[in-house]
């Protein structure tokens, strides 16, 4: 077995090569879908790389990308305090976690808001980074709240 330098896997070459491999799998399904946390991040400009891909989608987004990427699935689950559902696939030693929110809390999907966003030749539907600055407010996530706001100064 190869081991990896987690370094050598998690660079901004191979996020954008995976994001990418995501985009064309799931190709020009009709679903509603945001790429989230780190990532999107990225694509706002923030010098830090993510360390996974955050996808979240609706409960139909969910099940296309649970039927797409099933050989990859290494777990899947129900957070029922945060009201969430998640699966977890790997490509390329890069984890992938898409997750709904239960219609009770379907406010956090904030998909009424998406923009497009292209950065690395990839146009992706992300947050702006007010709204990602928001989102986290809510999760209470003061960190990545500060770096926002750090960076919008």
């Amino acid at each position: 077995m190869n081991k990896h330098n987690s370094q050598e896997i998690i660079s901004e070459e191979n996020i954008v090569k995976v994001t990418n491999f995501v985009i064309e799998n799931i190709g020009n399904q009709d679903i509603v879908r945001r790429f989230d946390g780190g990532i999107n991040l990225m694509i706002g400009w923030i010098p830090r790389l993510p360390s996974d891909i955050d996808i979240r989608t609706n409960k139909h987004g969910y099940e296309i990308f649970k039927e797409k990427f099933s050989v990859m699935t290494k777990k899947e689950w129900n957070d029922e305090k945060k009201k969430m559902h998640y699966i977890i696939f790997d490509i390329q030693w890069i984890e992938v976690e898409v997750a709904y929110y239960d219609e009770s809390e379907n406010y956090m999907d904030m998909f009424d808001v998406i923009i497009k966003k292209t950065r690395n030749n990839m146009t992706v539907p992300v947050l702006s980074l007010e709204h990602m600055k928001q989102f986290y407010e809510w999760i209470w996530a003061t960190g990545k709240v500060e770096l926002i706001a750090n960076f919008l100064i």
